[in-house]
């Protein structure tokens, strides 16, 4: 393998350097066109980081930089069989540097040197070949699984006279560098996984290597950054800038994320030229964990006061598709609220139908709301297509349907969560196979389904308002019919008879009857023989805002298996649940609001009599009123 690569590195040096320039120039764009997983990455490095610039200015970004990374691979073959004269040809030094090295010579300090991931930094082993006297300088790496490789690498960069210290077995000769007033130079990363320090980088979690801080610290050391700005084709200047910073390891750390921010979004220099396609803000992301954040060394509250924040920055961009009906809506609550606690940093976006769209925008924890849009064939998916642009990182779907699945694959996020029932979910990265367990309530079942990605934070079962408290009844809330399941009506005639004995009972109360457009012809039926004064049908006539509004207002609610009945309970009001066929302890009132559960012997709503319902209402309203 060495051999194979000296021999390479000895031809590249014999090619003229147009065509050098241009061969690698012609790979970059085949990288970029041809890779597209990688130059997903690139593309969405640069989003993170420039958000203001164009789409168009960050393609053309994205494959300069392309090309930049191999030219860097040029340079690593070629570099390794540079004579003296060749280096002196590529290789000049700012006069900063030359400055800093001569005062160095004369009056020796340890110091940490920090190297960005800019593509010239091979340059960074040939500097003593510049100088009559270097003081003795290693650089830590990361040693090859390859032996012949690693001894090829270790040979041709240790030639000057830098040594490399290996992570795994170089950090007794880094300490007894430093100790003797020497100079160790750190690749500066924020992508070190569980081991570094858990931080923000362009405002976004990420994990930054806290090596050179606790170095620094240790032995008192100065801190510089060392970095090789291009100035052509394989041809660089050496520069040098010392960070004034208190000497801890964290305020280092930190300072150290901030200058390189500010290089990259100022300095064309570094940003052409800094390795984009590495994904620098992996750390949080595996699928485990993905919605807690969980790392030994967190160090999150302290950025956010060095930075002058009171919270994380929103930076994580995830889609949250919402539920079309009106109660599994409102029963996704807890779950979103639970995810908004535990992921701070998680820019929160909903979608959801139109007509829930402003109940979502004013009560749930989201920051933006949008809307479906209509059905019109293959042209309902472009708005989901249009969402790839912000280069959303999660989509979590909470229906289970393949035209979801659809709409989650279109708008091209990282990584797409659902739960798998009977058939796999090919467009969707990740899934869970679960079904509900015995007397496990729907929110439960969510909340599971996000318990098995990382979510840690339990759920709060408050409603939206405080639970309303009467001494009398002066106004309640029928919801007479349930649009989505007839099967789960209770007879119009039952209705009758139990308003009516209401009615009779508290002889000042009002009777709303509220629903949808389609329960609307069920509520007059109902309403017939009914003292009309005393009766308003609002069912049909209002949207969500308003049918929140009217809700306040009553005392209590019978509702049906509904929409509404899992709302009103959203909203603290006192609910009376009817329940036939189905299962009370999947779908009866989750929050913590005054609830009688009442359900058919039978399991079939006729047979469950107005006679008994009126006294079971009767009976608790005098324990709730109390």
């Amino acid at each position: 393998m060495g051999k194979l690569l000296s021999f390479l590195g000895l031809i590249l040096n014999f090619v003229p350097e147009t065509i050098a320039r241009g061969v690698c120039r012609f790979f970059g764009l085949l990288l970029y066109y041809l890779y597209r997983p990688r130059r997903r990455i690139v593309l969405k490095n640069l989003y993170i980081a420039f958000p203001d610039k164009s789409e168009t200015w960050r393609r053309k970004l994205a494959r300069v930089n392309c090309a930049r990374w191999v030219e860097t691979v040029w340079l690593f073959l070629c570099a390794s069989r540079w004579h003296l004269s060749r280096v002196k040809k590529h290789l000049s030094l700012s006069p900063s540097f030359k400055n800093w090295i001569e005062h160095l010579n004369k009056q020796p300090r340890a110091t940490v040197l920090l190297i960005p991931h800019l593509n010239l930094m091979e340059m960074m082993t040939q500097v003593p070949c510049l100088f009559e006297k270097f003081p003795r300088t290693g650089i830590v790496y990361r040693p090859f699984k390859n032996a012949a490789l690693e001894h090829w690498v270790r040979k041709t960069r240790e030639r000057f006279g830098i040594q490399l210290l290996s992570r795994k077995n170089g950090l007794q000769t880094l300490e007894t560098l430093l100790a003797n007033q020497g100079l160790v130079g750190f690749l500066f990363d924020q992508s070190t996984g569980d081991v570094g320090c858990l931080t923000t980088f362009m405002e976004r979690l990420a994990s930054s290597t806290p090596l050179p801080g606790i170095y620094a610290e240790k032995f008192q050391a100065d801190i510089a950054v060392v970095y090789a700005k291009r100035t052509g084709f394989c041809r660089a200047e050496l520069c040098i800038e010392e960070l004034a910073v208190e000497k801890k390891a964290l305020q280092i750390t930190l300072a150290a994320d901030r200058w390189l921010e500010k290089k990259l979004r100022t300095d064309a220099t570094f940003y052409e030229n800094w390795l984009w396609l590495h994904r620098r803000w992996k750390t949080q992301e595996d699928p485990k964990r993905r919605f807690r954040i969980e790392q030994k060394r967190n160090c999150l509250s302290e950025t956010c006061r060095v930075n002058g924040w009171e919270q994380l920055p929103k930076r994580t961009d995830v889609w949250i598709r919402l539920p079309k009906w009106l109660g599994d809506c409102v029963m996704t609550y807890p779950v979103v609220a639970a995810l908004r606690r535990a992921r701070p940093d998680f820019y929160l976006h909903t979608v959801v139908t139109e007509n829930l769209a402003d109940l979502v925008k004013r009560h749930f924890p989201v920051d933006h709301v949008v809307t479906l849009p209509k059905p019109s064939g293959l042209s309902y998916f472009k708005p989901f297509w249009a969402i790839r642009k912000h280069y959303p990182d999660v989509w979590l779907n909470f229906p289970n349907s393949q035209r979801t699945d659809l709409e989650a694959f279109c708008s091209g996020a990282t990584q797409r969560f659902g739960i798998q029932k009977k058939h796999r979910r090919f467009l969707l990265t990740h899934t869970v196979r679960m079904k509900p367990e015995t007397d496990e309530h729907q929110v439960l079942f969510w909340y599971r389904f996000l318990q098995n990605f990382g979510l840690n934070v339990p759920l709060s079962k408050k409603p939206l308002f405080e639970p309303k408290k009467f001494t009398t009844v002066t106004a309640f809330g029928c919801f007479v019919g349930s649009a989505n399941t007839p099967s789960k009506r209770w007879p119009t005639e039952h209705w009758r008879q139990l308003i009516g004995k209401l009615l009779q009972t508290f002889p000042n109360a009002q009777c709303v009857l509220l629903g949808s457009a389609s329960d609307r012809p069920l509520c007059e039926t109902g309403a017939e023989s009914l003292p009309p004064e005393r009766i308003q049908i609002s069912a049909g006539k209002t949207d969500i805002s308003v049918l929140e509004t009217q809700l306040r207002t009553l005392d209590f609610v019978i509702s049906a298996d509904s929409g509404g009945l899992h709302f009103a309970n959203f909203l603290g009001l006192p609910t009376v649940a009817l329940f036939g066929f189905t299962d009370p302890s999947y779908s009866k009132p989750f929050f913590d609001a005054p609830t009688l559960m009442l359900q058919s012997p039978t399991h079939r709503m006729e047979d469950l009599m107005p006679e008994v319902v009126f006294e079971k209402v009767q009976s608790w309203l005098k324990e709730i009123s109390a």
